[in-house]
């Protein structure tokens, strides 16, 4: 529905990576996911993807809660990547190496690393927090932005400020149940807004809520 109603309104959905490519377009959505949890809910947006020739922006984690490796986990990334869509690290380093009395850049280059192998040329990264919100790896990222940029030849990560300069950023999230943050999509759409949104897909269901489990 929210697709529909942004097509209507003839909204120009792009890509993080083609974001420059699109300075001067009016009405721009981009669309972001992170799989937090279960690879295999990515299914039903790829298909809408597809359908409405959508670019989606996937973030994918290595040292979490799923296994890359795993058959069905690999086949559903590996089908994002074959439609054109771009692949990047979803890692809580700084977490990790705090958690694991490790340092906060092998961490980071470990994951990097793997992720990699299985899917080749990884350009980007977005930070990610399971349980302390203090341990939060953004600060560090932009710390050392411009060190790993070169290093790992990435390209952008996903909290860039160009990315929210004359955008309206609007993610889900639990309020203490799931809702909007900041404002509704149809809001935003119905105000002429440049979009970037972000969601996670194991919270977006077709038939029923436990699907993805």
């Amino acid at each position: 529905k929210i697709i529909k109603t942004a097509k209507n309104n003839n909204y120009k959905f792009i890509g993080l990576k083609d974001f420059n490519k699109f300075k001067n377009i009016k009405k721009k959505f981009i669309l972001r996911l992170d799989i937090d949890f279960y690879p295999k809910s990515l299914r039903g947006i790829l298909d809408i993807s597809k359908k409405f020739k959508i670019p989606l922006t996937i973030y994918v984690r290595v040292a979490g809660p799923y296994n890359i490796f795993w058959y069905e986990n690999y086949q559903i990334i590996k089908e994002a990547i074959d439609q054109g869509h771009t692949i990047g690290l979803h890692s809580n380093n700084v977490e990790r190496a705090k958690l694991l009395k490790k340092n906060n850049a092998k961490c980071f280059e470990e994951e990097l690393i793997a992720l990699k192998e299985v899917f080749g040329k990884i350009i980007t990264f977005a930070p990610h927090r399971d349980f302390n919100y203090m341990e939060n790896s953004l600060p560090w990222i932009e710390k050392n932005w411009l060190n790993l940029k070169k290093k790992y030849n990435l390209k952008f990560h996903a909290y860039e400020k160009k990315f929210f300069k004359n955008f309206t950023y609007i993610n889900e999230g639990m309020n203490p149940h799931l809702t909007w943050r900041n404002m509704a999509p149809e809001s935003a759409i119905r105000q002429k807004k440049n979009i970037y949104m972000l969601i996670h897909p194991h919270w977006w269901f077709e038939k029923n809520p436990h699907e993805h489990y």
